[in-house]
């Protein structure tokens, strides 16, 4: 939830940009009705199925369920967070924005100091740039690109550079241009030793790795074979700071996403020079891991490129391999159409390239086998042509194991069901099991998992639970839509009706937004609610609520107080239920004297005389 102190900055964004010329400036709109529509980006959409309010200043796409207003648009069209879709509106519209809170802690040119980071990146960037292209050391840095075939053009595009050999080429040039050796060490581009400061990168080709802004935010430094003096490591990288996550990035990310968003094809291979080759050959849509496996994280990213499909390319190593083995429950699991493409030879990518060139290329991707398939053949390939019973039985649990992370609904229906009886009915045919049992053995896996995942979530959630993804109960969702529309009535509700009594955590969320508004002595009115909540899941619940109190509104003619109090009148009885309930269970567990007995009946009595509507009797 955002604090009221950014409150009024977001509101003049968002007046400034109107809603309609925003999503026109990415998608295709058409006159509709009072509204616009758009053929939706984020599904297989054959007729506009995205919908834009103008008087609202909301869009949503019915079919998804998604929606919200200018902010959340940018946020699922860009891939970017709440802040970043807020400067670059506010950038769109000419509005300067103040410095967050915490950053008013801070001043240019500090360590803590994020815009001074940024620079920091950017200035180093363009040092190691200069160093490649003109410094002499840097010779034997430009005729490893050669031997690799890369050539200038691709130099200026990913930006590389050079690292010199000494150990103060940034921390003696850093001070006097304005970057200070804590800075430096902020960015991790200085460490501090025994005698002082000195270069992290040295003697290496240097890869700058830019957010989705093209913003550099850490590097990663390829050891060049010519200048390799001991045992240095191949590639050295950026450890994490302020600016850069490994497992919330990519090598080239920037640079994919609209050749991603044209066929939605995501290639991710393991080093630097492999995605500059691929872009060399004219491949577009490659992107290289940080030094680090591929994560929960890593996953939502390649979903906001809008990825429906995923080739992991591999060298065809036994670390290749294990690579895939150690990614392919996470894909699966999460409903992605991963493929594994194996290179043959020992070759990295930017091998293959130089070799076979782009078609070859294209074709290994094209014929690359999905995981379930790849996970197959990789245990076939292991068993050999005599194996034992006891490797037989761990390669067909292995594949169970695999089988099993499949979500359920995956196998309802379409092409995932098919694959997976067609998987199953290999492993059956091969071993002469009976697909049955296999069945049954994957149903026993599955259980276990679920037990194992809701001792987790119990563990995890005791102090605040997650966001439930499960719909709105009714009566949450019908208080909902008449104060969302009604602000005025917030009070009278709060008076009737706990937050702790709705069902699910997006009603209490949103509900309690509602009277914390109210309560500061603000009206929680539509575009006031949408603002305070920045995360997209609850404004596209908002819109979806609104549109639909509007549709109830228009055909009944019950005004929005007569209806509050209809379902003040449920909650109460539906509380009155619930402890008439409990009484009787005391009653029945028999663990209470003969005056608690009759005290217990004495509630029921009293319960069941309010529900009828019969009042106390009185003297006289």
């Amino acid at each position: 939830m955002s604090n009221f102190f950014e409150q009024d900055v977001k509101e003049r964004v968002r007046q400034a940009v109107d809603i309609v010329d925003l999503v026109g400036s990415y998608l295709e709109l058409r006159r509709s009705g009072p509204g616009f529509s758009a053929l939706c980006p984020w599904h297989d959409d054959s007729k506009p199925s995205l919908q834009v309010n103008p008087a609202r200043q909301s869009w949503k796409c019915w079919v998804c369920n998604i929606g919200g207003d200018v902010f959340s648009f940018v946020q699922q069209r860009e891939g970017v967070g709440f802040r970043q879709a807020l400067e670059m509106l506010a950038q769109r519209a000419g509005i300067e924005l103040p410095q967050q809170r915490q950053a008013a802690k801070t001043k240019a040119g500090d360590p803590n100091d994020k815009p001074t980071l940024y620079r920091a990146a950017a200035w180093a960037e363009e040092q190691f740039h200069q160093a490649l292209l003109n410094s002499e050391q840097a010779a034997p840095a430009r005729r490893y690109l050669a031997e690799r075939g890369i050539n200038r053009e691709s130099v200026e595009r990913h930006r590389i550079g050079f690292a010199p050999t000494g150990w103060d080429f940034l921390t003696r040039m850093g001070p006097a241009n304005g970057f200070s050796e804590p800075v430096l060490e902020a960015v991790n581009l200085a460490v501090q030793g025994s005698r002082g400061y000195y270069d992290r990168f040295r003697g290496r080709l240097m890869f700058p790795i830019r957010d989705i802004e093209s913003r550099p935010i850490a590097f990663g430094g390829r050891i060049i074979p010519e200048l390799q003096s001991g045992e240095e490591a191949k590639y050295l990288n950026s450890s994490e700071t302020r600016l850069f996550s490994k497992s919330e990035n990519l090598y080239a990310l920037d640079l994919v996403r609209e050749a991603v968003r044209k066929d939605h094809h995501l290639v991710i291979v393991e080093g630097y020079t492999d995605v500059v080759a691929a872009f060399q050959a004219g491949l577009k849509n490659v992107v290289a891991v940080l030094g680090t496996a591929l994560g929960e994280r890593h996953l939502k990213l390649m979903r906001r490129l809008f990825a429906d499909r995923l080739t992991l390319v591999l060298d065809g190593d036994e670390a290749g391999q294990k690579t895939a083995d150690r990614v392919l429950e996470l894909f699966v699991s999460r409903q992605l159409d991963l493929r594994v493409a194996t290179l043959p030879g020992g070759m990295d990518p930017a091998d293959y390239f130089q070799r076979e060139g782009l078609d070859r290329f294209r074709s290994l991707l094209d014929e690359a086998p999905d995981a379930l398939e790849h996970k197959l053949l990789r245990l076939n390939r292991r068993l050999g042509p005599n194996p034992g019973l006891h490797q037989v039985n761990e390669a067909i649990e292995e594949m169970l194991q695999l089988l099993a992370s499949v979500p359920t609904g995956l196998e309802q229906s379409g092409p995932s069901r098919l694959r997976v009886a067609q998987v199953m009915s290999r492993i059956a045919r091969q071993f002469q099991l009976n697909e049955q049992q296999l069945r049954e053995r994957i149903a026993v896996i599955r259980s276990a998992g679920r037990s194992i995942r809701s001792e987790q979530a119990r563990v995890q959630n005791s102090g605040s639970p997650p966001v439930s993804a499960e719909p709105l109960a009714v009566k949450d969702a019908e208080l909902l839509k008449i104060l969302i529309q009604n602000p005025s009535l917030v009070p009278i509700a709060r008076d009737a009706i706990k937050v702790s009594e709705l069902v699910t955590e997006q009603a209490r969320q949103i509900y309690q937004t509602l009277i914390t508004l109210d309560q500061a002595g603000v009206t929680p009115h539509f575009h006031q609610l949408m603002n305070t909540l920045d995360d997209p899941q609850y404004k596209s619940l908002i819109v979806e609520l609104d549109e639909l109190a509007t549709k109830m509104s228009e055909e009944t003619s019950e005004s929005p107080e007569a209806r509050l109090e209809q379902l003040i009148k449920k909650h109460r009885t539906q509380q009155s239920w619930s402890h008439n309930q409990k009484l009787v269970f005391e009653l029945e567990s028999n663990s209470t004297d003969q005056s608690q007995e009759l005290d217990i009946l004495q509630q029921c009595l009293e319960l069941q005389r309010k529900r009828q509507g019969i009042t106390d009797p009185t003297d006289g």
